[in-house]
């Protein structure tokens, strides 16, 4: 299955979960709030290394994750707010590790000067 949404890169992701959880975005993606289809969350098969294993009886975690990005993103919406911060949809598709622009969330990331830290805390791990 090829992926028509590239993977972000995890130190980015990293960089802005302390952004999406101050903004209580994506619990049940990091792990916090249960789903009704799978055990854990995205985010703990994504910083494990497990996008192929399965998340359901008979859907891997990258095809939950396509599934995810294409209910939700729509070419036109709003990526950033005024103020250049990412919105809530855009801190959502970032939870499963997209971006529909990657170079300008990346010079947000470094105009902020978020820098790399531990997941725990933000994304359940177990």
């Amino acid at each position: 299955m090829k992926n028509r949404f590239p993977i972000l890169k995890k130190n980015t992701v990293t960089r802005l979960l302390p952004l999406i959880d101050s903004e209580g975005v994506s619990l049940v993606s990091r792990g916090f709030t249960p789903s009704n289809q799978t055990q854990g969350g995205f985010l703990g098969a994504y910083y494990k290394g497990k996008l192929s294993q399965l998340a359901t009886k008979n859907q891997t975690w990258l095809e939950r994750r396509n599934g995810f990005i294409k209910r939700h993103w729509r070419e036109g919406r709003k990526l950033f707010k005024p103020d250049g911060n990412p919105t809530r949809l855009h801190l959502a598709l970032v939870s499963w590790a997209y971006s529909p622009d990657p170079k300008r969330l990346n010079q947000y990331i470094k105009k902020q000067g978020f820098k790399n830290r531990r997941v725990q805390g933000f994304v359940r791990l177990d």
